[in-house]
């Protein structure tokens, strides 16, 4: 799976990263299984860094559907922020039109071109498990 992620406690945040080839059945697996982990404090912030995956991505459906989970679940609710890295065009793409459809009123969602503006807006003061 290209997708993987890991609770940091001491820092409050979920790091996620995407490689390779993303379909669309990974994306929502994801995005339902973090719902699900008792690990993945919905207090806490994500980093999704999406900078190695490679071709067009998930459709504009699928990213509707997981942008449906997280305003379903307790993550914006409870005042997490979600920062998305993306290089490519595709990925900064569809990362905000995954901004636009979390409804996301307080703007908890942001999709950055670069890891540091993504950590700083998070609060974190640098890369951290080798995340940049």
């Amino acid at each position: 799976m290209p997708i993987r992620y890991r609770v940091d406690r001491a820092v409050g945040c979920i790091f996620t990263t995407a490689e390779g080839t993303l379909t669309d059945e990974e994306l929502l697996e994801h995005a339902r299984r973090l719902e699900e982990d008792p690990e993945a404090d919905p207090r806490c912030d994500e980093l999704i860094d999406v900078r190695k995956v490679r071709g067009v991505g998930p459709s504009s459906g699928t990213v509707r559907e997981a942008a449906s989970i997280l305003r379903g679940g307790e993550r914006l609710e409870k005042g997490a922020r979600l920062a998305i890295v993306a290089t490519s065009e595709a990925g900064f793409g569809t990362g905000r039109m995954f901004e636009a459809l979390s409804g996301d009123s307080e703007e908890r969602v942001r999709t950055f071109r670069g890891m540091e503006e993504a950590l700083a807006w998070l609060g974190i003061a640098g890369p951290t498990g080798g995340e940049s």
